[in-house]
């Protein structure tokens, strides 16, 4: 039978093997969660689920709707808990850094930031364009000496309706690492080599020679001071509406399809269902909730960002479409989405079936990469393992006369209609690939997802991360950094300030017998002072207290993980023993027996089993690389965090699961409990 018109194929190989399946035979039998395009940018974004089954959101009111509102608005007893937490965060962080607001940047944090933790994931090789646009700095490396990436936030150039008194611009991070030598950020392996400023023309952005920073050249300036953070904006925006989405949303159509399609019975959908728990009404809730910190329309303190939710969404068509939304050129920084069976590289979007580019765990330029790569095979031990327990795949994808395989080839093919390079009907009928499949879901949606959410908690923390930047870019590379003190207090807050002047010389008068002249003299000569006081680098502010506090506020909400099950120890339909299950999940086995269904055997229930021990082991081996067997770090972190139960190493690179140390405590019975919540790596996405 020819498999060239799958459908046809599929109904009639269905109805060859009998296979008249009953309602009862699937999670949804009707009115199933499907993928549809996006409404927003329909060719730019990857499908939605919309259609949302009541059960699930039943479930994300009960374990992620309710931790929002209670944090958010509070309860009677705790008002506005992560409001006031905000508050003292702002608090704390403008008295340890002035009026500045955000912590110092000098050249070897800013290195550390980028080359290392989350924001290494932007870390590419330079494309032709770079390489002109760079080519003075380039020349100086005569010897070749050096390997060059860029950091790229270009990406900024679409976001131009920012918030009143706010600014934004397109940047470019140049970095240098010696061919041999050391290869991570923290034993000195980079150098910072130049920043590119793109400058606003005829409403279009553009990058030139003239506006490169470099550190050689502009180090002490303090224009190179003011750009550098000009670029820590363009990454935390976009990790949060770029690279972290492509973690969340392109998954969307394989959870859906695979609720849809494939039988409760089927190996592989027990095998997946524990990873998408709460993962699509929690990725609706991000593009269609009414509160949501990208809503189109409305604003609430949670939402960090530098323009107005319809104009912040223009970044996310680079998620999936790539930089070929908008114009097009080629960057390798701007991918068209492809779905991969390899975590160290992509496939290329000129030549996708023959060319592959390497990722930043492919290029191995930082620890995260490692921490993440690490973990991946594992978890393809594990993958391979379970399905080993499904039947040979047919040597002849159009002619074999097997349920299993059927469903899968269902649930490639309608999984490929939505998902560029997902193996298709015919592609799938191979046992490694099937396995990297699943391997590569399970991985991107526990261990990519847990491991962004924790550097960015950590760095949050104990980095400078400006969502809002409220002076301009500096207009050229030679550009003196001032403002006025009363431009940076703005009327209001300048009138303040001279009122209390007032107010502190007539208490003055009231406690020392000065001669009213001279009080009246002294005060003028103080207000003329202030008048024309200039703030320069370090003391300009560079946000407002209430820009911290939403930024924590969105910390404490949503970057914070909260998980609700484990990779570690989450539960497998087919591992749960026949006395633990509930007498309706007896019946529905039976009538499934009833129906001649190709049930999991106890031989296979076995293998499996031993099949997940030996994958926890292995999981267990790649944890003890960065905590101890009592869950303390190897790599301790220079302070300790109060927002989270554990102590997590320097980077905040989950945990597996709680330490000996941390479960049983008789001193804090919640701290295993808080543990698994806020520090370990989850089943999937979650939050």
């Amino acid at each position: 039978m020819s498999i060239e018109n799958f459908k046809t194929f599929y109904a009639h190989k269905k109805h060859q093997l009998k296979l008249n399946y009953q309602g009862s035979e699937f999670l949804y039998p009707n009115n199933s969660p499907w993928p549809e395009p996006s409404f927003d940018y329909p060719y730019g974004m990857g499908p939605e689920v919309n259609n949302i089954p009541q059960e699930e959101k039943d479930d994300w009111e009960k374990y992620v709707g309710s931790y929002y509102t209670d944090n958010a608005l509070g309860t009677a007893g705790d008002p506005t808990p992560f409001g006031q937490k905000g508050a003292e965060f702002a608090k704390n962080n403008f008295m340890k850094n002035g009026m500045s607001g955000y912590a110092s940047l000098d050249d070897e944090q800013f290195v550390n930031l980028l080359c290392e933790g989350l924001y290494s994931k932007f870390l590419c090789l330079l494309d032709p364009q770079d390489k002109e646009l760079f080519k003075a700095q380039l020349q100086q490396d005569k010897a070749g000496d050096y390997e060059y990436f860029k950091s790229d936030y270009s990406c900024m150039k679409v976001v131009q309706k920012t918030w009143e008194h706010e600014y934004a611009a397109p940047t470019i991070a140049l970095f240098r690492r010696k061919k041999s030598g050391p290869r991570f950020a923290d034993e000195g392996a980079y150098e910072l080599v130049a920043v590119a400023l793109a400058k606003l023309e005829d409403s279009d952005y553009r990058f030139s020679a003239d506006m490169i920073f470099s550190a050689a050249k502009h180090g002490s300036d303090s224009a190179w001071w003011l750009v550098k953070y000009f670029v820590l904006q363009g990454a935390i925006h976009r990790i949060n509406l770029i690279d972290h989405v492509r973690v969340h949303f392109p998954t969307d159509p394989i959870n859906a399809v695979t609720k849809a399609v494939l039988p409760q019975w089927h190996l592989i959908h027990q095998l997946l269902i524990p990873h998408f728990w709460l993962h699509l009404p929690v990725d609706n809730a991000v593009l269609e909730g009414e509160k949501s910190l990208i809503n189109r329309n409305t604003w609430y303190p949670w939402s960090p960002f530098v323009a107005k939710g319809d104009e912040i969404r223009k970044l996310l068509p680079y998620s999936w479409a790539g930089e070929s939304f908008y114009t097009e050129d080629f960057n390798s920084s701007y991918l068209q989405y492809y779905f991969s069976l390899y975590p160290d590289s992509v496939p290329d979007p000129r030549d996708p079936k023959n060319d592959r580019i390497p990722n930043f765990i492919g290029l191995g330029v930082s620890r995260y990469g490692n921490f993440l790569r690490e973990y991946f095979d594992p978890i393809l031990a594990y993958t391979s393992e379970v399905v080993a327990q499904l039947p040979p795949p047919p040597s002849t994808p159009g002619a074999h006369e097997d349920a299993v395989w059927l469903e899968i080839q269902h649930w490639a093919y309608e999984i490929s209609q939505f998902m560029p390079g997902f193996p298709n009907e015919v592609e799938i009928c191979d046992c490694e690939k099937l396995a990297r499949v699943l391997a590569m879901i399970i991985w991107n949606d526990a261990v990519c997802h847990s491991g962004d959410h924790g550097a960015l908690h950590k760095m949050m923390d104990d980095s400078p991360v400006p969502f809002v930047l409220r002076i301009p870019p500096p207009a050229s590379t030679t550009a003196k950094v001032e403002e006025k003190l009363s431009e940076a207090l703005g009327e209001t807050g300048f009138n303040y300030l001279k009122e209390g002047v007032h107010q502190m010389f007539k208490l003055l008068d009231k406690s020392v017998s000065l001669p009213g002249f001279i009080s009246n003299f002294i005060e003028k000569e103080l207000e003329k002072h202030l008048d024309d006081m200039e703030l320069k680098e370090g003391t300009i502010p560079l946000c407002w207290p209430t820009d911290l506090v939403y930024a924590k506020m969105a910390d404490l909400l949503f970057y914070r993980p909260h998980n609700c099950s484990l990779l570690y120890d989450c539960e497998y339909e087919f591992l749960v023993p026949e006395d633990k299950k509930s007498e309706a999940r007896r019946k529905l086995e039976q009538s499934w027996k009833e129906l001649d269904r190709p049930l999991l055997s106890s031989i296979q229930k076995e293998s499996l089993a031993a099949a997940r021990m030996k994958f926890q082991a292995m999981l267990d081996e790649v944890n003890l690389k960065y905590y101890h067997e009592d869950g303390t770090p190897i790599v301790k972190s220079p302070f300790h965090d109060d927002d989270t139960a554990a102590q997590l190493n320097k980077w905040g690179f989950p945990k597996l699961r709680p330490g000996t140390a941390e479960i049983d405590d008789p001193k804090n019975p919640k701290k295993e409990a808080a543990i698994r919540m806020q520090a370990c790596i989850g089943a999937g996405v979650q939050y």
